[in-house]
């Protein structure tokens, strides 16, 4: 919304003739997103077992689940290594589904969730889409009219008149 406030700014500097003033207009045109890969559970729990292969930008750790594994059991064993993957569950308001996705936003933030069982696991990316691994988006947006992309929620413009650093 407009005349939201960043989480953090710093105006390195610019180069105005005295005694003139220099406004910046900020405009996000998407926000940025974490990767996110979505495993629709059921309320029976698993239908089989499997190991998971949870790997996110930090690293990989392997889980295994018996048949029968309900959601929020997969959710309490994953974010044990949030720290240690980069990848953090939720677990759906229905208490059936998995949500996995990248700790930070950006396009070089990934999610990725393989099993070796597909018939007892097969996460579908945000669209639904039977996928292993998704990756994050930059935030595209203009500064003063200027096109400039993020790298995650980070911000750094350069210009002739302007060097500015923010967090949205």
């Amino acid at each position: 919304p407009p005349g939201r406030a960043f989480a953090s700014q710093c105006l390195n500097s610019a180069s105005l003739s005295p005694n003139s003033t220099l406004s910046v207009t900020v405009a996000v045109i998407a926000s940025a997103q974490t990767g996110q890969l979505d495993f629709k559970g059921s309320s029976t729990g698993l239908s089989g077992s499997a190991t998971l292969s949870i790997a996110g930008t930090t690293g990989t750790v392997q889980l295994s689940f018996t048949s029968a594994t309900k959601s929020s059991a997969i959710v309490a064993s994953v974010n044990q290594f949030t720290n240690s993957t980069g990848v953090q569950a939720t677990l759906s308001s229905d208490s059936k589904s998995v949500v996995f996705t990248s700790s930070n936003f950006g396009s070089n933030q990934f999610v990725s969730v393989t099993s070796n069982n597909s018939s007892a696991f097969t996460p579908p990316d945000s669209k639904g889409v039977a996928n292993t691994t998704n990756y994050g988006a930059d935030a595209p947006l203009t500064v003063n009219g200027a096109a400039v992309k993020s790298n995650g929620l980070n911000v750094n413009i350069v210009t002739a008149i302007l060097q500015a650093t923010f967090t949205l």
